[in-house]
Parts: structure tokens; sequence; C-alpha cells
């Protein structure tokens, strides 16, 4: 709608996902899907060549802890060579692929949101060995391409300019980076109902 807007998130994740859904209308929708393709044969090609077995560059974070293990060892081997295509990637694509990852990496876990994040067998639900990891990020990526070119060809022949900017920080520390009497509307979330856990919700994404 050209509204200059800036943004306060104290939880990164969240944070970088504003910052990937602004950055949308400039994005190169063809070298993302160009991407995209280079990662489904990167994934591909480990499968049927099985080096799955091979260690990836990436490591698991030694910070994370759960009561059983995150991923099994076969999900987690596919999760951090996907890490490792990622982090070979240029801006925006790399935070892009980073979300998509992100996003979806519950699914393939041991770990359930019902609503709150628990472990799947306390949820009365079996544990996951193995999954199609990387057939589940290119389908998230897709969705994820097929929207931004959607919403470039709704923008296009817009002549409005407008700015924007994310702060990875708490709204009371606006003052550094707002300057006096600039703002016209403030929106804030709601707090969260149901005893939602925000941060426990989004520790592995964090991670």
């Amino acid at each position: 709608t050209g509204i200059d807007c800036v943004g306060f998130e104290i939880n990164p994740f969240a944070a970088l996902v504003s910052k990937v859904k602004l950055q949308a209308v400039e994005v190169d929708v063809v070298s993302l899907n160009a991407a995209l393709d280079r990662y489904c044969a990167f994934m591909r090609s480990l499968e049927e060549e099985r080096c799955t077995h091979l260690p990836p560059h990436n490591v698991a974070p030694p910070g994370f802890r759960s009561r059983i293990p995150f991923f099994s060892k076969t999900v987690e081997a596919q999760v951090l060579h996907t890490l490792d295509y990622i982090q070979g990637l240029a801006q925006p694509q790399q935070d892009i692929f980073r979300v998509a990852l992100a996003s979806v990496l519950v699914e393939f876990s041991n770990y359930t949101y019902e609503p709150s994040l628990g472990s799947r067998p306390g949820a009365g639900k079996a544990l996951i060995d193995s999954a199609p990891v990387g057939q589940i990020v290119s389908e998230k990526l897709h969705q994820i391409a097929l929207d931004t070119a959607l919403l470039q060809q709704e923008m296009r022949g817009q002549s409005f300019r407008y700015s924007w900017a994310v702060h990875d920080y708490s709204y009371f520390e606006s003052a550094k980076y707002v300057e006096p009497g600039s703002v016209d509307l403030v929106i804030t979330s709601p707090p969260y109902m149901n005893n939602y856990n925000y941060v426990r919700n989004t520790r592995p994404q964090l991670y």
C-alpha cells in the first residue's frame, strides 16, 4: 500500500520471517526457482548415491536440548545437509530457504504442536524414523516462490515508493531507531491466549 513501516520483534525467527516477506516484492523469482531446482537435485543425488551416511559440514547446535531426540539420526543428517546447501546461497535466497526449512522442520521431527510444542509420544503419535526432508522443504519453497510471483504480478505497474525496517529488539528500545513524532499509527500483537508458549514453540527454529 506504499506505507513506510518499521517493526520491532524480539524473537529472531519471527523477525527473519517478516524481513523475508517484506523483501518478496523485489525477489528474483527465476533465480529462486533455479536455486530450488539445484536443491532438489542435490538432495536427490544424496539419496541415489546413498551418500546420506557422509557427514555434513554442519553439526547439531550444542545448546539445544530435548527430552527425546528432536530428529532421528537419518532425518537429522538430511536437515544438516540442507543447511550445508543453504549456506552456499547468496541473499536473499539464503534467508528464504532458512524460513522454508524452519516452517516445516517440526513436521519431520519427534515433536508436534498440540497446539504447544510437545513430544509425539506425549500426544499419542509414533516417533519418526525417516522422512523425505528434501521433498517437504522443496514443496514449501515452491509455495513461497509461487506466492512471491503472484505478489509481484499484483504489484506490477505500481509506481509508489516506500521504506521498511525490521529491528530484532523490543519496542521499548524504539527511541533509538524512530524519530519522535514520526509515527502515525502503532499496531501491537495481542497477548497469546490458551497458554500458547511462544518462546518454547519457536525454540527449534531459533536453534
